[in-house]
This record gives C-alpha cells, sequence and structure tokens, in this order.
C-alpha cells in the first residue's frame, strides 16, 4: 500500500477548493478488502475509494473538516490499524503499513490540532491567550443524562463548549480561570455497561 508518486491531480483538486496538499497515501478497510486513498489538505480530509482513481477525479469527495475528528490513533497491539475517530460517527479503520500509518497518524492529529488552535483563537480565546489542547468528552449532567461536551484548554482558561456540529466554533458555554481548579477526575468510558468513572 504505497504511497502514490503523482499528487498533482490531488495538487490541483485541493488547489479548486482554497486547499493546500499536505498527505497522501493508500490503505485498505479493516473490515474488507477495499482500498481508500487518504488525502490531506490544509483543511480537511477526504476519503477517496477504490472505486473512484484520483488521476480520474473531476472533483473532491465530501470533506470532513479536522474539527470533526476527534484524533487519529494506531493500534498498540497491531500497528498496521489506523482508526481516525470522527465526532460523533462511527470511525474510520483502515490498515496500512506501519509507517504509512505511523505518519498519518502524526500528519492528521497535527491537522487536527493546528485547524483547532486557529478556530479557538479567532473565535474565543484573546489577546495573550494561547490555546495548549482540546479533548471531545461525555459528561454526566445531574439528571444521570450523558451530554458530549468538547474542553477547550488555553495557557489561562478552560473553556466548556457544545459538541461541534459546523466548521466553526461560535462560542463557549463556560469558562474557568485554570488557576480556580483543583482537581480534575476523568476516566475511561465502557459503554457496554454505561459506567462512568471518575
Amino acid at each position: 500500500m504505497a504511497q502514490h508518486q503523482t499528487p498533482r491531480q490531488a495538487e490541483s483538486l485541493l488547489k479548486e477548493v482554497g486547499e493546500e496538499f499536505i498527505y497522501m497515501s493508500t490503505f485498505q478497510y479493516q473490515d474488507s478488502k477495499r482500498h481508500v486513498l487518504l488525502l490531506l489538505g490544509s483543511e480537511n480530509l477526504y476519503v477517496i475509494s477504490d472505486e473512484e482513481n484520483i488521476e480520474e477525479l473531476y472533483e473532491l469527495p465530501t470533506p470532513i473538516s479536522y474539527l470533526h475528528i476527534d484524533c487519529a490513533e494506531e493500534d498498540p497491539r497491531n500497528l498496521s490499524n489506523l482508526s481516525i475517530n470522527l465526532s460523533g460517527k462511527p470511525a474510520i479503520r483502515i490498515l496500512g503499513e506501519e509507517l504509512d500509518v505511523s505518519e498519518a497518524v502524526v500528519v492528521i492529529n497535527a491537522l487536527i490540532k493546528d485547524i483547532w488552535q486557529r478556530a479557538c483563537e479567532t473565535s474565543f480565546i484573546e489577546g495573550r491567550e494561547i490555546y495548549q489542547f482540546h479533548a471531545v468528552v461525555r459528561k454526566i449532567n445531574r439528571r444521570n443524562k450523558i451530554q458530549g461536551r468538547v474542553i477547550v484548554v488555553s495557557n489561562q482558561w478552560f473553556y466548556n463548549l457544545d459538541p461541534i456540529d459546523r466548521d466553526e466554533i461560535e462560542d463557549f458555554k463556560w469558562s474557568l480561570p485554570i488557576g480556580s481548579l483543583l482537581r480534575v477526575a476523568a476516566g475511561p468510558d465502557d459503554e457496554k455497561t454505561d459506567s462512568y468513572p471518575a
């Protein structure tokens, strides 16, 4: 599953939609023999199925904004497995050469961080404040209902946002100064038992 050596058509298609070419590689879906081409632009991820030859495409498929991708990760038990975790949707699970998977994980996660930093610093993080990281989480409210949230941490504030449903961040629900936090507890969730330990 070698990387395509001629990304000229991909570069041209991305340029038409105002994006720069970042990365492109071929993988295989974990649950089938079908191949898929991951095309990473400067703003969006494009998943091109094996039925579509990149050299013959006239337009790109529907983009997946990096704001809608939680993270990319390789399976520590099998480094040729790549999962691209999408906010509120099933993950894209693909196979590839270990080096291709490692490269894709690093590049996708860097693009996610860059896009989130730019979006946060142009919408609600102001002045000398600097974005540090974000995480998509699920919280349990007072009525024991599970709610999706995004937490954003800057060098000065901790922000709570509703899940992002468009390609821009509008505003946060509430924020706290970092210095006022005494403790933060989190833990893995277990969807099978509906148990969410702190």
